[in-house]
């Protein structure tokens, strides 16, 4: 039988989900060994011991005698995390960034599937839709057409079960169709009630129209009394006009007889304080000229304090960075400084780098992942190498460090221990 029949006979997206890691295991096993091998040359057998004792400690692969051995007993798991553990040095140039993401999102559904997590329609087919990717892209054309009935099949399924759903809807949208008929006919024989009813209030309403028309004539009547009131009212507001007038006239006058006593006031205090100045001017004592001197001296030597303590003008500024630091250190910092410690303390900077992205990677928007026309490398990981060289400033990463190597310092581990909580937060 072959793989796409068998993938089709499952019943349960479950059980479609581990269809789909059998066969990337069986596909990415040879894989897997092409590129360490290519990679890594004579070295190839002792990487994978390595990496395959990290990740999976109760495997012992000395017991498998070959490389090709050892990888065809590997799970899809396994083979994944090789993957994602050698990813710049074996996978980047024929897989590029975009089978990275693959690779980390079918990791991330074998974690759910042996988490037992259910899987809708939808999801499972994102699960096969990537799997067919990424198996073309490593060339295992039969299992991504194997892979591919399958994503049809789902595809097939959500429709289907989107078309039952309609015709459920149908089928209400009908029943309550059916009840909205019946309400109508009740609705229209208490119509019928209601218009036996209106005729009887028409009839009140012929003989409260001929009252209101009697209200009308004796308000037409109150009209013309308060006509003649409202007449009286504007000839009592022309007299309250003028005397209005009358009363601004007095105030104008009032308000300039007092300019002009302000005006006087002003010219008296003036004298008085010609006065006085002249009773001081004679009996003030002539100045000291060596109490003078003395005051002098120390004006100056005040002025020239001041000075030393004013800072330079061309002295560099150490108040915050720029708005793009600000944004690397909330973002960046926090993550290497725990990538460092999950690393031991120091490692290269694509490994660190890797530890990075796996820690902030549900964060980053897609701007993050544009590739930059610059460096030629996406965003992200551009402003980390930015954050780095910030804590090598702050003094949380060594500035004695080899090329090529990160590093963190005693006062990184405690900034990391007193901010921890606020990456877990972020």
């Amino acid at each position: 039988m072959s793989v796409g029949k068998k993938l089709l006979m499952f019943e349960t997206n479950r059980d479609r989900v581990e269809g789909i890691l059998d066969v990337l295991r069986d596909a990415l096993g040879p894989y897997v060994l092409r590129r360490y091998q290519a990679a890594y040359g004579s070295r190839c057998r002792a990487t994978l011991d390595d990496a395959i004792g990290a990740a999976a400690p109760w495997m012992s692969p000395e017991a498998y005698p070959t490389e090709a051995s050892l990888v065809a007993d590997l799970d899809t798991s396994l083979l994944l995390t090789l993957m994602w553990r050698a990813w710049r040095v074996a996978f980047q140039d024929s897989l590029g960034y975009l089978g990275r993401s693959y690779v980390s999102e079918l990791r991330q559904a074998r974690n759910e599937w042996a988490h037992q997590v259910d899987f809708d329609n939808d999801h499972a087919y994102r699960i096969a839709d990537t799997a067919v990717r990424l198996l073309k892209d490593v060339g295992a054309q039969k299992q991504a057409h194997a892979a591919e009935k399958l994503a049809s099949e789902l595809l097939r399924l959500r429709f289907e079960g989107e078309a039952r759903r309609a015709r459920e809807a149908a089928a209400r949208e009908l029943r309550e169709a059916q009840e909205a008929r019946e309400a109508a006919a009740r609705e229209l024989a208490e119509a019928e009630i209601a218009k036996e009813a209106v005729i009887g209030e028409l009839r009140a309403v012929r003989l409260a129209k001929e009252a209101a028309a009697r209200e009308l004539r004796e308000a037409q009547h109150i009209k013309e009394i308060a006509a003649r009131e409202l007449g009286e009212a504007q000839q009592a507001g022309e007299a309250a006009a003028r005397e209005l007038g009358e009363a601004q006239q007095a105030r104008e006058g009032t308000a300039r007889e007092l300019r002009q006593a302000a005006k006087q006031v002003q010219e008296v205090a003036h004298e008085l304080h010609s006065a006085s100045q002249r009773l001081l001017d004679t009996a003030a004592p002539p100045l000291d000229p060596e109490s003078t001197a003395q005051a002098g001296a120390s004006a100056r030597g005040r002025l020239e304090r001041e000075e030393q303590s004013k800072p330079a003008a061309d002295e560099p500024d150490s108040t915050p960075q720029s708005s793009e630091d600000a944004r690397n250190q909330r973002h960046y910092v926090l993550p290497i400084l725990q990538a460092l410690v999950d690393l031991g303390g120091s490692a290269e900077t694509g490994e660190i780098l890797d530890r990075v992205y796996f820690l902030v990677m549900d964060a980053l928007r897609p701007v993050d992942l544009e590739v930059s026309p610059k460096s030629r490398l996406p965003l992200w990981r551009s402003r980390a190498t930015g954050a780095h060289a910030f804590l090598k400033r702050k003094g949380f990463a060594s500035n004695e460090a080899r090329y090529g190597t990160w590093k963190i310092t005693e006062a990184g581990r405690r900034y990391l221990a007193e901010h921890g909580e606020e990456q877990g937060g972020a």
